[in-house]
């Protein structure tokens, strides 16, 4: 079930953030498909939760530190551990190994 079809299902306008406040995704390790048939920018919402769970992501076939530079790199949401690289940076492998470690 894709998010924006229950939004056009329920009449939910475009940009509507006054109506549109928490997206929980919960998904059992399918968090990085499910970011990426999202659009935030067609519907804002002002707050998305989601489980961070490695072996989970793994277990769906899912690298988590593919999920966590999907977030960074496309959301302006604050996500900034740090050990995360700066944006436009290139994530090494080194990088990618440490960020697994987590």
């Amino acid at each position: 079930v894709r998010v924006e079809d229950i939004l056009i299902e329920k009449g939910i306008p475009q940009m509507d953030s006054e109506r549109l406040r928490l997206l929980k995704v919960d998904v059992e390790g399918f968090e990085l498909r499910a970011f990426k048939g999202l659009n935030l920018e067609r519907y804002p919402f002002l707050y998305v939760t989601f489980e961070f769970f490695p072996k989970m992501l793994r277990d769906a076939g899912t690298d988590p530190v593919d999920l966590l530079m999907h977030i960074y790199a496309k959301y302006d949401c604050g996500l900034k551990p740090s050990k995360m690289p700066s944006r436009g940076s290139t994530l090494t492998q080194t990088k990618r190994e440490e960020m697994n470690e987590w």
